[in-house]
């Protein structure tokens, strides 16, 4: 009985390595622009989130940025460049990186 044990115990911690691997590969593939902690995350007083969590990559926190003004205006109007311009403020406003 005991050596069944054993086995057993044995068969968990290879599935529970190939799912860690099998995860860690999934965040790698489709959260590269992402920091991905795979251990334990501590923080004061013992407070900890022990799953993954991703964080968008950046060199220290900072607080969210004032809005950005879409182009108006200018001698020249390029349609095409303003598009991609407002395009690009409403992607950081959604990821609420701007006001």
């Amino acid at each position: 009985m005991n050596e069944e044990l054993l086995a057993l115990q044995k068969q968990i911690e290879d599935l529970q390595d190939k799912l860690n691997h099998l995860t860690d590969v999934y965040y790698r593939t489709n959260f590269i622009d992402k920091t991905v902690h795979t251990k334990p995350v501590y923080f004061k007083d013992n407070v900890y989130l022990p799953a993954k969590t991703a964080f968008f990559a950046s060199n220290t926190p900072v607080a969210k940025q004032a809005a950005i003004t879409a182009p108006a205006g200018g001698a020249t109007v390029d349609t095409q460049a303003r598009t991609a311009i407002g395009t690009i403020i409403t992607t950081l406003q959604t990821l609420g990186l701007t006001s």
